[in-house]
């Protein structure tokens, strides 16, 4: 089957799902191809290893690419650009990636006969809601990022969809409650899909190998940097964790809107030489930043959509054998309390964060057998290949 996915991102930067997703079809033996938005100006047609790569046009001037880059389902560059690559290609299905672009996959999907799938990676009116809880927004931003709007444009596309693919049991009682049949819900997991590279050894990363020692408890964060993901509370969390473990040490692997508000704090703090942010990386090169480090972290703050959502690095934490330390949240909950595979703190909360974070250091033992009971979750309850086995099947049984 040729199948072409709608990512509303830049490829490959911050794909890591989508990346799983196209390889498992791919190896599936379909034909797979991948429309991207161009937010660097990137060459309009590339082809990796198992699929083809198109972006939107190249456009030089980085102020109007930005705008005609804009993700959104009256956008006619997106349109224009979907149908002559749904034209090109012969697609015989549409999966698109978060809400969007999926009123455009819903129209076109109909107006080329073919089905759709709808990746629900993101519940974008629980994003939103919280976005607008937690930053501040203008005018125009609060028109755009609007989420009642939102929720009316998810339910119109649930309806038309002949699959939506969750990542947690949470969400997909969500869609169940809001119509969709049992069957058309299909659970994918954020499960790592490279467990063996995980497990493998890897010497510490260039740009923190100066801070990689025995004695240094390296505190590791890995996402994007927004305001839910609650990484500020861990800076403020450091000078009170640093009075009585003098050798802690936060690592933070990703890039975002947040990242100069962390930079400022750190400096504000006085802990500068306590942070490191080092930017966005390639999967394969997270290996080394996993083992340098004694505590993966999730300090999600307290929000709908974290709520319902597993963020990925939950699990690749746990494949890569890292005791993981995170915010009381119930699918997180859920999660933990099923493997073992770490603690929990009040989210939201610096203090009860900093207490959390010394027991677990101080716990060598304990951490030891968090790190064992992670490993064996993501080997067994929690595999990629669970989540590929019940992708692929939905690929070709919904229609």
């Amino acid at each position: 089957m040729r199948v072409l996915y709608l990512y509303d991102g830049p490829w490959p930067k911050g794909a890591t799902r989508v990346r799983k997703e196209t390889r498992v079809l791919a190896d599936a033996g379909h034909e797979v191809h991948l429309l991207a938005r161009n937010a660097e100006n990137a060459p309009t047609r590339e082809v990796e290893p198992w699929m083809t790569v198109w972006r939107l046009p190249r456009i030089p001037i980085a102020a109007l690419r930005y705008a005609l880059n804009f993700p959104l389902f009256i956008n006619p560059v997106w349109l224009i650009r979907i149908w002559g690559v749904l034209r090109h290609t012969r697609a015989e299905l549409l999966l698109v990636c978060d809400l969007p672009l999926a009123p455009c996959a819903v129209w076109l999907g109909k107006l080329f006969g073919i089905p759709v799938h709808y990746d629900m990676g993101e519940i974008y009116p629980l994003f939103l809601e919280t976005v607008r809880q937690l930053e501040r927004q203008g005018p125009i931003k609060r028109l755009i990022r609007n989420p009642k709007g939102a929720a009316r444009l998810e339910r119109y596309v649930l309806k038309r969809v002949a699959a939506v693919y969750v990542v947690s049991e949470e969400s997909r009682a969500r869609c169940i409650a809001l119509g969709v049949a049992p069957e058309r819900v299909v659970v994918v997991g954020n499960t790592p899909e490279n467990l063996s590279d995980l497990a493998r050894p890897h010497p510490a990363p260039p740009d923190i190998a100066d801070m990689v020692r025995a004695d240094r408890d390296i505190l590791l964060f890995v996402g994007i940097l927004i305001a839910d993901r609650g990484v500020l509370d861990v800076l403020r969390a450091v000078p009170a964790l640093r009075a009585r473990r003098p050798n802690v040490a936060v690592v933070v692997v990703g890039d975002g809107p947040e990242r100069v508000v962390l930079e400022q704090e750190a400096k504000t703090l006085g802990i500068e030489d306590s942070v490191r942010i080092v930017g966005w990386k390639l999967p394969e090169e997270l290996g080394g930043y996993y083992q340098s480090s004694r505590i993966g972290l999730l300090p999600f703050r307290d929000s709908p959509h974290v709520r319902m959502t597993l963020a990925n690095k939950l699990f690749d934490y746990m494949g890569a054998g890292l005791p993981v330390l995170a915010s009381d949240l119930p699918s997180m909950r859920r999660v933990l309390s099923e493997t073992g595979a770490g603690m929990m703190h009040l989210p939201d909360n610096p203090a009860d964060f900093a207490r959390a974070a010394e027991r677990m250091l101080e716990d060598v033992a304990g951490r030891s057998a968090m790190a064992a009971a992670g490993r064996l979750a993501a080997a067994t309850l929690y595999a990629w290949e669970r989540d590929a086995e019940r992708l692929r099947d939905a690929i070709v049984r919904l229609r």
